[in-house]
């Protein structure tokens, strides 16, 4: 009701709500793809059939009065095994990359936990960009860093993840081998979405 009265009212009026329902969305572009769906005009049916007054409001997160919330479930992923969440690994040709623990990862991967979580990312660049597959490049490590990051923010967002953060990293106050040079905190839905 207090979404009612604060963001209803001010776009359609004072009109009488008797249940209110809002979805977050990443961005527009991933509502409009949504609304061009058949599931959605399908929905869209089924709700005018059930009720006779109806309005759409978008709503900018900054000024809706509660804070939304959003996850990511995959039913394919729900109830696994550790021994199943190795297969899935071993199926998409990955045990886990660089330092990573493939305990952890499994972890990840067996654990239904529907909450979102925060990964801290520490990055030291390379002096030229180093690319796996041994291209050649003028690139520096920053800038392939940068259109790495430009690229993977569609893919995050499809998932309802997202950037949260990133700062240069001037000190550090642990026993580090490595001067890292940047931190990136991404907020991941749920571990599914991860």
């Amino acid at each position: 009701t207090v979404f009612a009265s604060r963001v209803f009212a001010q776009m359609v009026g004072e009109r009488s709500m008797v249940e209110v329902r809002a979805v977050e969305f990443p961005n527009i572009t991933m509502l409009l793809d949504v609304m061009r769906t058949p599931a959605f005009t399908s929905i869209m049916e089924m709700l005018f059939a059930a009720s006779d007054d109806h309005a759409w409001v978008l709503g900018i997160e900054a000024q809706l009065p509660f804070q939304p919330g959003g996850s990511y479930f995959d039913p394919a992923l729900q109830n696994l095994d550790a021994q199943q969440a190795i297969e899935l690994l071993q199926t998409l040709g990955s045990s886990g990359n660089g330092d990573s623990d493939p305990a952890v990862i499994i972890d990840m991967i067996v654990s239904d936990d529907p909450s979102p979580f925060w990964m801290v990312n520490l990055i030291d660049f390379y002096e030229q960009a180093n690319y796996p597959d041994g291209r050649e490049t003028d690139l520096t490590g920053r800038e392939a860093n940068e259109i790495y990051g430009r690229s993977i923010i569609p893919t995050l967002l499809a998932f309802n993840n997202g950037p949260e953060m990133t700062f240069p990293v001037d000190v550090v106050l642990t026993k580090e081998t490595v001067s890292w040079e940047q931190a990136a905190i991404v907020r991941y839905a749920s571990r599914d979405a991860f």
